[in-house]
C-alpha cells in the first residue's frame, strides 16, 4: 500500500466545527468506531471528506523529513473551502476550547 502521504500523494485536512468534538475523539482513539460508518462523501478529487466541518484544505505533499521519532510533512494548498459561520473546534492545553472574539471587531 503506497504511503498517504509520500511526495506527490493528495490528502484532503479537515478543520472540526465547535460542535463535533465527538468526532475528534473518534480520530484520537477514545472512542471505538468504524471510520467507514461516519457520514462522509468522495470530493471532485477523490478524496474522503467528512461532512459538516468548518473548513477543508485540499494539499499534495511536496517534501517529507525526518524528525526524529515522527515525520515532517510539507504540502502545497491546492485548494481551501470554509464555511464562515461556523467555529472550528480547538485543542489546547489538554482541553478543548473556542476562539475568543474582541467585542471591538476586526483589524
Amino acid at each position: 500500500m503506497k504511503d498517504c502521504f509520500s511526495v506527490g500523494q493528495r490528502q484532503l485536512i479537515h478543520v472540526l466545527e465547535a460542535n463535533q468534538k465527538d468526532l475528534a475523539l473518534i480520530f484520537a482513539k477514545q472512542i471505538k468506531k468504524n471510520i467507514l460508518e461516519l457520514n462522509h462523501s468522495i470530493n471532485s478529487s477523490g478524496l474522503y471528506q467528512l461532512a459538516d466541518c468548518a473548513a477543508y484544505y485540499e494539499c499534495e505533499t511536496v517534501a517529507v523529513h525526518d524528525g526524529g521519532d515522527h515525520q515532517i510533512i510539507v504540502a502545497r494548498v491546492l485548494a481551501i473551502e470554509h464555511d464562515p459561520d461556523l467555529q472550528p473546534l480547538l485543542f489546547a492545553h489538554s482541553q478543548f476550547t473556542q476562539l475568543a472574539f474582541d467585542p471591538e471587531g476586526s483589524l
